[in-house]
């Protein structure tokens, strides 16, 4: 099977169906520059990173819980620092606190929940059904 550069043989796969970059040789038919180990090695472990999606576990959520108040003390730091130092004005300092912490922890959450694994995609979406 052929699809751009990437061939598959059997024997140019790595266990399960992996296709390695460039076929049996790195550049197409050239028997003087097979690919390296790095080559093999990279894509094993992108096949496997692929295959097993595991959920986070109490970990995770404990590291969620302490990036999300982290993030808020130093919002909070960040804004006080600049009140105590004139540098915003009481009026902007409200603002800020009201209507731009929010947003800030937003991100913060998708940020976390991004390098932590609780990101989900299409296909991870199940049906919904009403219990009657």
């Amino acid at each position: 099977m052929v699809t751009g550069d990437t061939t598959t043989r059997s024997n140019d796969t790595l266990g399960s169906g992996v296709a390695v970059p460039g076929g049996r040789h790195h550049v197409s038919g050239d028997t003087r520059y097979p690919p390296s180990r790095a080559t093999y090695w990279i894509v094993a472990v992108k096949a496997h990173m692929n295959a097993i999606r595991t959920k986070p576990g109490p970990a995770a959520a404990y590291a969620f819980r302490l990036g999300i108040v982290a993030g808020a003390i130093v919002g909070l730091a960040a804004v006080a620092l600049l009140y105590s130092f004139g540098t915003i004005t009481p009026v902007v300092a409200g603002y800020t606190l009201l209507v731009l912490f929010p947003v800030y922890l937003v991100l913060v959450a998708t940020a976390l929940s991004k390098w932590l694994g609780y990101d989900k995609d299409v296909t991870s979406l199940r049906p919904v059904y009403r219990s009657k």
